[in-house]
């Protein structure tokens, strides 16, 4: 039961992700891979959650030493698929779309 997860960095940062399709995904996130995983642009969340709450996710990334803090996947999109990724916003900004 993922009941008590909380956002360990604040709320996410927002991020447009123009596809090949025209459309545009808004994602909320505090970060995404720079480089593809598995052929896939992957954005995370960092958590404070315990350790039956991490095997409910696909967590990206562990503290070290071992801690209730992980970084938990928000969303996978195929490399195919995206044309742009722009944000980085926080959620309190307007982001600008130019």
């Amino acid at each position: 039961m993922l009941a008590a997860m909380r956002f360990a960095a604040g709320p996410p940062h927002i991020w447009h992700i123009g596809l090949t399709s025209g459309a545009v995904l808004e994602v909320w996130a505090d970060s995404y891979a720079t480089e593809p995983v598995d052929g896939h642009w992957q954005f995370s969340v960092l958590v404070d959650a315990s350790v039956e709450e991490q095997r409910e996710v696909r967590v990206s990334a562990y503290t070290d030493p071992p801690s209730q803090r992980c970084e938990m996947v928000v969303a996978r999109i195929p490399i195919d698929e995206v044309e742009t990724i722009n944000g980085g916003w926080s959620l309190s900004d307007e982001p600008n779309l130019s």
